[in-house]
């Protein structure tokens, strides 16, 4: 009869170790990014594609019409992928970048469209670096 009992104490140690590790499973599958920031991220990309062919095309109202776009969704709900200082700054650079597209933009300046783009384009690979950075040391160096 002791036996009995040590086994149905393993068992019921098995199961809830079970249920534990289900449990813990499930919120590691549902950590990440809001779902709005896919949503976001893939709009800024169009809209900064679409800048390019605009300088390239020498199509101002296109870059005006789209560094406008860039601006408002750096000011949505989904883009702010962090709560950090430092992402902070980022997506102030990057505001900055397209506010200064949109008035070359209207100027008809060359020089100074290259040169918000520049910005645009640094801040954008300034910031998924560090979000990679970031992602890489939360990781345990045997799981990466």
């Amino acid at each position: 009869m002791k036996n009995n009992g040590f086994h149905r104490r393993m068992q019921l140690g098995t199961v809830l170790g079970m249920v534990v590790m289900g449990v813990s499973a499930g919120f590691r599958c549902q950590a990440g990014p809001d779902p709005g920031t896919d949503a976001v991220m893939r709009a800024k990309l169009a809209a900064s594609q679409k800048v390019l062919a605009g300088i390239a095309l020498t199509d101002f109202r296109a870059v005006q019409t789209n560094a406008a776009t860039l601006t408002t969704l750096s000011a949505q709900r989904g883009w702010a992928a962090l709560q950090t200082p430092d992402y902070e700054l980022f997506t102030t650079r990057f505001r900055m970048a397209s506010e200064s597209l949109g008035e070359a933009a209207v100027a008809k300046d060359m020089e100074a469209l290259l040169q918000s783009y520049q910005e645009l384009t640094r801040s954008c690979v300034g910031c998924h670096t560090y979000l990679r950075d970031r992602r890489l040391k939360e990781i345990p160096l045997k799981d990466r």
